[in-house]
């Protein structure tokens, strides 16, 4: 079994390394747009799902300086804890579509909706997963 789940990720791999060869193809003279508003044109806000010191705030805060200095523009970290982490990730999914709120997390906030499915079917089988 775990020669075919290997076999797949090797072959995902391999799919995009041939789109991205396709992508240069078709267009190898692409470049970024001159003479475009530098981003971001407005305040960035660093949205993280976590109380203030946690280990996650402290790295946003730390990464939001480095990036203030480097943009020449302001970035706040608003921490929105909670709720397993989702009502910080709705407000970045329902919030502007410019790049001006950033989520800054874990890698289990993007592995929730899966797990709480997971949860659902094993309360629905009678406590078995599978």
């Amino acid at each position: 079994m775990s020669r075919n789940v290997n076999g797949a990720r090797a072959f995902g791999k391999w799919v995009a390394v041939i789109a991205a060869l396709g992508a240069w193809v078709a267009n190898p003279n692409a470049q970024a747009q001159s003479g475009a508003e530098p981003w971001p044109p407005r305040t960035v806000k660093l949205v993280v799902p976590f109380t203030p010191g946690a280990g996650v705030d402290v790295i946003a805060r730390l990464a939001g300086e480095k990036l203030a200095a480097r943009w020449g523009n302001s970035v706040v970290v608003e921490n929105k804890p909670g709720g397993n982490t989702i009502p910080g990730a709705q407000q970045v999914v329902s919030g502007p579509k410019d790049g001006s709120q950033l989520l800054v997390t874990i890698s289990l906030t993007m592995r929730l909706p899966f797990l709480m499915a997971l949860s659902m079917k094993k309360r629905l089988r009678g406590g078995r997963y599978f």
